[in-house]
């Protein structure tokens, strides 16, 4: 074994001493003959976010923290999460596989979530991504398409676009959707920089299908 430094905290890495959760993950994924294809010979422990193991194949790599699960990662998002610094980083170890499914493809992390379609990849994080998720995911919601982005205007907040509406949050943290028609009438005026302000609330609608929804300064209906 040898020992390497990375963010001023030293890693151990091994020739060769694997992980069951691993191999039974990697097992499951066909093997070398699978999507991961052959080990390269790295095993890692990290101490990062409560520590953990990863192990490098020649198409993506496995991380697995201790009472969470093992996991692969490939692909664009395993690309996205090195580059956001991978288990040492702000979206920590992976708690979900990757699934997809209508054009998206997702994975979960403690820090945040990272979806990928024809609109970009982007990571969606908390306040929005539990809100996302009490709100019927992305089936109700589409794909990000932007990612989170920071408002200065109107007392300040945060925006996130999706193929099916835009999400708000202030400092309060309680995000409001607005999607379709409110949505289109709030862009045309500006959005979250316009004479409208922040969404305050969701979109509501009574029997008659009207629908209404409050901003810090009016109502769109």
């Amino acid at each position: 074994a040898y020992a390497a430094t990375f963010n001023g905290e030293q890693d151990v890495y091994f020739a060769r001493i694997g992980d069951p959760a691993i191999d039974t993950t990697y097992a499951a994924a066909g093997g070398a003959a699978g999507s991961l294809g052959a080990r390269t010979g790295t095993f890692l422990h990290y101490r990062f976010n409560r520590g953990g193991f990863a192990e490098g194949f020649a198409n993506g790599a496995i991380f697995y923290k201790p009472g969470v699960g093992a996991f692969e990662l490939s692909g664009a998002i395993r690309d996205a999460y090195f580059a956001a610094g991978g288990a040492a980083g702000a979206y920590g170890w992976p708690t979900s596989a990757a699934a997809c499914a209508s054009g998206i493809c997702r994975q979960d992390f403690e820090g945040g979530s990272y979806a990928s379609s024809s609109l970009g990849g982007y990571w969606i994080v908390d306040p929005i991504r539990a809100k996302m998720t009490a709100s019927g995911g992305m089936a109700a919601w589409g794909a990000p398409s932007t990612p989170l982005t920071t408002l200065t205007t109107n007392g300040g907040g945060h925006g996130q676009a999706f193929a099916s509406g835009s999400a708000y949050y202030r400092a309060d943290g309680k995000v409001s959707f607005v999607s379709g028609a409110i949505r289109e009438r709030y862009f045309a005026s500006n959005g979250a920089s316009g004479s409208l302000g922040f969404p305050v609330s969701d979109m509501s609608c009574d029997g008659s299908s009207a629908c209404r929804q409050q901003f810090q300064y009016g109502w769109i209906m």
